[in-house]
């Protein structure tokens, strides 16, 4: 799943207001309002999110030159805002942290879906409680593991499968129980397919979809 941002900045409007003193003499007085969209548009969604700054600054100037040169001035600020906002936006813009072409091993007779362990150790672990944690650890070949629901993004529907580390000497963990019944045959999954997941940590589960289907 891939995003695109797209950066524009509306044109600038200024406002030029002058107010007379009792001697007749005027002050040039300056509004600077700066407007900067950004467009959120995932791909193959029609959605669209806009985000808008606004920045406004009063300036007082005798010169013509001297209001260009303070509205460059808030125009500068207002970019750089609207550039850290960009990458903000781009760092959370895609939620699938744990991403995997399927292979065999994971379609086939060993019933289980392998997640490297840095995946694991990086997006899944430090949201976790520390109860569930052991409880993925500990198991091993010996059965056991930490049972989860998993939502199909795609499908809006819920599973319940069995999380744990694939065997006391393996670095990988597993994703075992329903999932060749309730992903590989239900999704119709198919080797070198893209699928995606995240941990919810605000309702304890995993989320899962089929990013890319091989042709």
């Amino acid at each position: 799943m891939s995003c695109s941002l797209q950066q524009s900045q509306m044109p600038m409007k200024g406002k030029k207001e002058e107010d007379e003193d009792g001697n007749g003499n005027g002050n040039d007085n300056v509004s600077t309002e700066l407007s900067h969209w950004l467009d959120y548009e995932p791909e193959n969604k029609e959605k669209k999110v806009k985000f808008m700054i606004t920045a406004n600054d009063t300036v007082s100037s005798s010169t013509n030159n001297n209001n260009a040169a303070a509205a460059a001035t808030v125009a500068a600020s207002a970019a750089s805002s609207s550039s850290s906002l960009s990458t903000e936006l781009e760092l959370y813009s895609d939620p699938w942290k744990i991403k995997k072409t399927l292979k065999e091993s994971d379609l086939g007779n060993l019933c289980r879906l392998l997640i490297p362990t840095n995946s694991v150790q990086e997006h899944v672990f430090p949201f976790m409680s520390h109860d569930a944690v052991q409880k993925v650890e500990s198991c091993g070949s010996r059965g056991g593991g930490l049972r989860v629901s998993v939502l199909d993004n795609d499908t809006d529907t819920v599973h319940q499968l069995v999380f744990k580390r694939w065997s006391d000497s393996s670095k990988s963990y597993v994703f075992t129980l329903n999932w060749i019944k309730d992903f590989v045959k239900r999704r119709d999954l198919k080797i070198k397919d893209e699928i995606g997941l995240f941990w919810d940590c605000c309702h304890s589960r995993f989320v899962f979809c089929v990013l890319n289907r091989i042709v």
